[in-house]
């Protein structure tokens, strides 16, 4: 087997949740994600390790209906998102930024934009 590129690791962590939750693959996505990985984002704050990563964004993904990418940008080990999701919870369409640094064949760190004020208006709107 070739030596995985950072395009190839990053397409492949979207592949782990972009089709919703009945493709949603935990234990590849675990396997991306380094040791000491760190998840940042407008709701849950920054958090080290994977653990709380991976259930945010299965709970998330359980609600997915749509990805569309809007806008990508890969320099070095580095890489910048830009994309709409349909959710069913609370519904409506989001849109996020996200930025990715790879490491040693690993996602070190992911950090996630988005207008967390709106988001809580539709999921207390749909309470």
């Amino acid at each position: 087997m070739g030596t995985v590129t950072n395009t190839d690791l990053i397409t492949a962590y979207y592949d782990t949740w972009k089709n919703g939750i009945a493709s949603f693959d935990e234990a590849r996505l675990r396997g991306m994600l380094a040791p000491d990985f760190v998840y940042e984002g407008p709701i849950a704050g920054r958090r080290p390790g994977a653990d709380s990563f991976v259930r945010g964004l299965m709970a998330f993904v359980k609600t997915l209906k749509a990805v569309r990418m809007l806008s990508e940008l890969r320099v070095g080990n580095e890489a910048a998102f830009l994309y709409d999701c349909d959710v069913s919870q609370p519904a409506g369409t989001f849109r996020f930024a996200e930025f990715l640094r790879v490491d040693n064949a690993k996602i070190q760190e992911i950090r996630l934009v988005f207008d967390a004020t709106e988001f809580r208006k539709l999921a207390a709107a749909t309470k």
